[in-house]
């Protein structure tokens, strides 16, 4: 099963649309199950949550660089991780997802 994170944002609603026309099965890795401390063992996780508060570089580490290594700790050592990010993290929220 794919593990997907961060479905809720611009780039997610994108991928789960296409994962929807295809028939690809995934789950939805929520806000709740990463506060969790609950193991995963996902034949795939793509990563694409995180911060776009560009304007405070704490809390924007804290939401890319530390979720990022928060969520991959919850994974077997083999599990491929797919990261997937935008140009919004850095200030630009305009533009087209292609």
């Amino acid at each position: 099963m794919i593990y997907i994170s961060g479905l809720s944002g611009k780039l997610g609603k994108t991928v789960r649309e296409v994962f929807e026309q295809r028939g690809v099965k995934y789950k939805a890795i929520t806000r709740k199950e990463w506060q969790s401390q609950q193991q995963w063992n996902p034949s795939l996780f793509i990563h694409m949550a995180g911060s776009t508060a560009f304007w405070d570089e704490k809390a924007l580490t804290l939401g890319n660089e530390g979720l990022a290594l928060t969520l991959t700790k919850r994974l077997p050592p083999t599990t491929p991780v797919i990261f997937i990010s935008s140009v919004s993290v850095y200030g630009n929220a305009q533009g087209e997802i292609t």
